[in-house]
């Protein structure tokens, strides 16, 4: 029975689509003809196997999915949607350090698939990268998990503070450290200034460099080997925005205030 399921599903990309629509309510067989722009004669057949899996049920003319439609559709697109990542980056996600997501994020990916990979060049690498920076200097409210020492993120913080940006700042003792060791001077503006909180993680977490504004996510995953290389993620799609945010919550939950220098 299983294997039937699956198979009706992923065997056919229309029921695919059929069931993403019943997702969002029941519809009637004229509104799903219209919305797939097709006739009676191609879709009561998918609808048909559909109805066999108990996937679908209709009552009155009217198509919904059934129990076992709700249960299935969520896993569905969550698959989907990785799919859809991965296939976009295959060399970039194959060596990627993960494993210090928690199991939820894990889970939800795929949300960060509406991205493009911004690869950095040998004039730019310490540069905030030129997509990111019109968002960063107009946001009201910015976070950061900084795991690796970066000297124009911390001139720019020093800059937004000073702008009024509400700003958040994850990360090391090891990065603390650099920071104090070359720019005292900023660091000491910077635990003074009534815009910033600075908050530290353990060294063992080892996640990954998150830059959020209002509108628009930066995202950094080390290697395998605990690289940091030229290329990082960027979206504006809410749902990557949302999955970012969440995360940031998820490690800023397991950061102390910074106390002193």
């Amino acid at each position: 029975m299983k294997n039937d399921l699956l198979n009706t599903i992923w065997l056919s990309e229309k029921r695919r689509k059929l069931i993403h629509l019943l997702k969002d309510g029941p519809r009637d067989i004229d509104e799903i003809k219209s919305t797939f722009n097709v006739s009676s004669r191609l879709i009561v057949p998918q609808i048909k196997q559909l109805e066999k899996q108990k996937i679908i049920i209709e009552n009155d003319g009217v198509f919904q999915l059934s129990n076992i439609g709700e249960l299935l559709i969520d896993k569905m697109l969550k698959i989907i949607d990785i799919n859809i990542l991965l296939e976009k980056d295959k060399d970039y996600w194959e060596k990627r350090t993960l494993n210090s997501l928690p199991p939820q994020m894990y889970e939800k990916i795929g949300d960060l698939k509406n991205n493009y990979l911004y690869e950095y060049n040998i004039n730019n690498v310490l540069e905030i990268p030129p997509p990111f920076y019109p968002h960063l200097v107009k946001t009201n409210h910015y976070f950061m998990l900084l795991p690796y020492f970066h000297p124009n993120v911390i001139r720019e913080t020093l800059n937004i503070t000073k702008n009024g940006t509400k700003t958040i700042l994850l990360t090391t003792p090891k990065v603390v450290r650099r920071i104090k060791k070359e720019f005292r001077e900023d660091l000491t503006k910077l635990i003074n200034s009534p815009n910033l909180e600075i908050r530290i993680l353990d060294e063992k977490t080892k996640p990954p460099a998150l830059f959020i504004t209002d509108d628009l996510i930066l995202i950094g995953f080390a290697t395998e080997e605990g690289v940091w290389d030229d290329r990082e993620l960027i979206s504006q799609d809410e749902k990557a925005l949302n999955w970012t945010q969440e995360l940031f919550i998820y490690y800023k939950h397991m950061s102390t205030p910074l106390s002193g220098i």
